[in-house]
C-alpha cells in the first residue's frame, strides 16, 4: 500500500523515551555508513558485516546509507557497490557520495533489534550518522514502539522455538496520528512495518544459512513509500493499530510473535511506523485566531509561530496573503491586516521554507452575526470572535443562521447589512450609515440618521438626507423629521401601513 500524502516514516524505540529535539547538522551521505564524512572500503566493509550477521560497530548506518542500490535491503550486492566506488568506478547513477535527504519534513528512523533467545532478552539500536540534514531528523523516538511484558522464549531442541511479546505505540509528536483531518481514524490506522528481516545473525550449532526465523500473527502485507517517492519497501509484513492516538496517548497492545529454528541463538529485525497525520509537513499556528476590524482600521503587526510536523517550533520566516483583498488585505511582511469594505476574508502566514506550513485566521470587517447561543443581540456569544457591534462598527446579518437576532433594548450602531431577518422586537434601531441587503426588519422602528437606505424595514424614521439606494420597502409608518428622503424611479420604495 502506497499512504496517503499524510503518512509519514516515523522513527521507534524500544521502551526509552528521550526528548523529542532537532538540531540541524551536516548531511549524511549515500554509501558513507560509518558516518565519517567519505565513502571508502571501510564502509564496505561495514556492510559485508552485516551481511555475515555481524554485530554493528556503533555509529554504523545501513539503512538508507548502506543501500547503494536503492532496492530497500542491505546485500552483498551493496557491498561491492560501495566497494567499486571507493575504488573509484564512475557508479554516478546510484548517487553513491552524494547526500541522503529526504523531501522537507520526512522523518526516516530506522531502529534495529536484537534477541537472544537463550535468555529471552531484546537490545535496540538507533544507528545514525555523524550528522542528519535538518530535514531528515534521525534517532528521535517521535513515535515509540513500546515493549509491554517480558520477552518469553521456550526451548525445545527437536522443533521451533517462539519468542512473544506485547507491542504498543505511543505518539510523542505534538499532533494526533492515526487521522487526516485531526478528529476522525483514518482507514489505514497506524501501521508498524517489519522493515528488515527478521532474520538469523547467530546459531547455537550449524550454520547461519540452515537457521530460519519468521514472525507471525501480522494483520498483513503491503507494500509501503516514502511521500517523496524515495524510499520503497514492497510486500512487507505489518501490524495494525486503529485509532486516533493524541499526543502522549499509548495504544492497546498487540501480541507480536516470532518462530524460529531450534539452532538459532539470536536474531534480528527492524521495524518502521507509518502513521497518517494531518499536518504531513508541518503548520503555521497564529497569534490571533481573528479580528474584527471597522472599515479603513489597521490592526496591529501580526505574529506567526511555524512547526514542524512533530510539533516543534522552527525558526522559518512567515509571508502573509489574503484570500480577498476587497475585504482586508495584508502586509506580506508585517502581517498587518487593513479592512477595506465590509465581509469576511481568510489571512493566512505560510513558511518561506516549507510552504505547506501554514495557517489561517479569519478577519470580519464589521461585526458578523453568527446566532449560535440565542436570538440575543446583546450576547457576545452570537457574535463572531465575541465583538458586538457598536455606533461605529458596521453589523452583518447573514441569510442564515442558527438563530434569528432580535432586539431586547435600544440599539446604536453604524451600518446594518441585513442578508437575513431582524427582530426589532418593538424597539428602535438607529443607523449612523446606512441599511443593505435583502432581509426583513421587523417588529420595531428603524431610525435612520446615515446617509443610504435599501431594504425592508418597518416603521422608519429619517432626521438626514436620505437617498433610497435600491429596492426598499416599510411595512409601518414613515416620518421624516429635519431630513429628506430621495427616491428615483429605477430605485423604487413602497410604502405599506396597516
Amino acid at each position: 500500500m502506497r499512504p496517503s500524502a499524510l503518512h509519514r516514516l516515523l522513527g521507534l524505540a524500544l521502551a526509552v523515551l528521550l526528548p523529542a529535539t532537532a538540531r540541524a547538522q551536516q548531511a549524511s551521505l549515500r554509501g558513507d555508513v560509518n558516518g565519517d564524512g567519505r565513502v571508502t572500503a571501510a564502509d564496505a566493509q561495514a556492510v559485508r558485516d552485516h551481511v555475515a550477521g555481524r554485530p554493528a560497530a556503533p555509529g554504523i548506518v545501513l539503512l538508507p546509507n548502506g543501500d547503494a542500490n536503492g532496492d530497500g535491503r542491505i546485500t552483498a550486492v551493496d557491498a561491492a557497490i560501495i566497494q567499486a566506488f571507493a575504488a573509484g568506478r564512475d557508479l554516478s547513477r546510484f548517487g553513491m557520495g552524494k547526500p541522503v535527504r529526504g523531501e522537507a519534513g520526512s522523518l526516516m528512523v530506522l531502529h534495529e533489534c536484537t534477541v537472544d533467545v537463550e535468555s529471552g532478552a531484546q537490545s535496540c539500536q538507533t544507528p545514525r550518522p555523524a550528522g542528519a540534514a535538518a530535514d531528515v531528523i534521525l534517532g528521535k523516538p517521535y513515535v515509540v514502539y513500546v515493549t509491554t511484558g517480558a520477552v518469553s522464549s521456550r526451548g525445545n531442541a527437536a522443533d521451533e522455538d517462539t519468542t512473544s511479546m506485547n507491542v504498543a505505540v505511543t505518539n510523542q509528536i505534538g499532533q494526533p496520528i492515526g487521522t487526516v483531518d485531526g478528529t476522525s481514524a483514518a482507514a489505514s490506522g497506524n501501521r508498524i512495518f517489519v522493515h528488515d528481516g527478521p532474520r538469523v545473525t547467530s546459531v547455537k550449532s550449524g550454520t547461519l544459512a540452515s537457521a530460519t526465523v519468521r514472525v507471525e500473527g501480522t494483520d498483513g502485507t503491503a507494500d509501503f513509500t516514502s511521500p517523496d517517492g524515495s524510499f520503497v519497501r514492497t510486500g512487507k509484513p505489518y501490524f495494525q493499530y486503529d485509532g486516533v492516538l493524541a499526543t502522549g496517548a499509548t495504544s492497546a497492545p498487540k501480541p507480536w510473535r516470532f518462530v524460529y529454528s531450534a539452532n538459532t541463538k539470536t536474531f534480528s529485525y527492524s521495524v518502521l511506523v507509518s502513521a497518517p497525520v494531518r499536518y504531513e509537513y508541518g503548520w503555521a499556528t497564529l497569534a490571533d485566531t481573528a479580528l474584527v476590524l471597522r472599515t479603513a482600521e489597521a490592526s496591529s503587526p501580526q505574529t506567526a509561530t511555524v512547526k514542524d510536523q512533530t510539533g516543534t517550533s522552527v525558526s522559518d520566516a512567515v509571508t502573509w496573503s489574503s484570500s480577498n483583498d476587497a475585504v482586508a488585505t495584508v502586509d506580506p511582511s508585517t502581517g498587518v491586516v487593513t479592512a477595506v469594505a465590509r465581509g469576511t476574508a481568510t489571512i493566512t502566514a505560510t513558511s518561506s521554507v516549507q510552504p505547506r506550513r501554514a495557517g489561517s485566521m479569519t478577519v470580519s470587517v464589521g461585526a458578523l452575526w453568527t446566532g449560535t447561543a440565542s436570538t440575543d443581540w446583546t450576547s457576545a456569544a452570537n457574535w463572531f470572535d465575541g465583538v458586538v457591534p457598536d455606533t461605529t462598527l458596521d453589523a452583518t446579518v447573514p441569510a442564515s443562521t442558527p438563530h434569528t437576532p432580535t432586539l431586547t433594548n435600544g440599539v446604536t450602531i453604524f451600518t446594518l447589512d441585513a442578508g437575513g431577518a431582524v427582530n426589532l422586537g418593538g424597539f428602535t434601531m438607529q443607523l449612523r450609515g446606512s441599511l443593505e441587503g435583502s432581509g426583513t426588519l421587523s417588529a420595531g422602528t428603524l431610525w435612520l440618521r446615515g446617509t443610504e437606505l435599501q431594504g425592508n424595514a418597518p416603521s422608519l424614521l429619517v432626521t438626514t438626507g436620505v437617498k433610497v439606494d435600491g429596492p426598499t420597502k416599510a411595512t409601518g409608518a414613515v416620518s421624516i423629521q429635519n431630513g429628506s428622503l430621495a427616491i428615483s424611479g429605477d430605485k423604487p420604495m413602497s410604502i405599506a401601513v396597516p
